[in-house]
């Protein structure tokens, strides 16, 4: 008969073989191989992501560079024929004693008015712009224009007092098509403007007037 001492050992011993973990040698490999897979997959794509994303990122700034170098020739090779000038070819320039209803009227014996035939422009130097205002819902503006005692209404169809560059009290020289407003039986002179430009103190060749 076994003693207690003996008891005591063998159950302390069959629980411990209870406890112990058994492993299947193939289910576990197959675990291990089955995750060292997906996280090999998983590096691989976002790997591949990185590099995908790196490519075009590399392949943007080089045609970027590609970009700036080819149009900075183009441009270099247009500067150097010359500094480019935009011009408004104007009929004559007159002076303001010749603005008169009577005179404008006479201009209608060049009508009709088209392609090929374009309506007079004239230009009018050293102008005093009086008032400014935004008409048209702040679109277009109506300007009045002074030089010596003759004053002259002025419209400028889809300019601000900012794109245009002018304030009350500047020396402008405008280009214009002189018009006939009738108003209330009144019957003025009216500017419809074209281009306006700050007045030149001295001539120059810039401000030459184009015919």
């Amino acid at each position: 008969m076994p003693t207690l001492s003996e008891n005591i050992f063998t159950d302390n011993l069959k629980g411990r073989v209870k406890k112990r973990k058994v492993f299947h040698t193939p289910l576990f490999l197959c675990d291990v191989l089955f995750r060292s897979l997906f996280c090999g997959l998983f590096c691989c794509f976002f790997c591949g992501l990185f590099c995908f994303a790196f490519c075009r990122i590399l392949l943007l700034i080089v045609a970027t560079l590609i970009f700036r170098q080819e149009i900075s020739a183009m441009a270099k090779q247009y500067y150097a024929q010359g500094a480019p000038r935009t011009v408004l070819e104007a009929d004559c320039e007159v002076g303001p004693e010749l603005l008169t209803v009577n005179n404008v009227e006479s201009l209608q014996m060049l009508e009709p008015c088209g392609n090929g035939c374009p309506k007079p422009l004239l230009v009018m130097e050293n102008l005093t712009v009086d008032r400014i205002s935004q008409v048209g819902g702040g679109r277009h503006l109506r300007l009045r224009l002074l030089q010596q005692r003759y004053g002259f209404n002025g419209i400028f169809f889809s300019n601000t007092p900012q794109s245009a560059s002018i304030a009350q009290g500047d020396l402008v020289d405008v280009a214009f098509v002189p018009q006939v407003n009738d108003f209330r039986g009144q019957r003025s002179v009216q500017m419809n403007i074209l281009e306006i430009r700050p007045a030149c103190k001295v001539a120059c060749s810039c401000c030459a007037v184009s015919s």
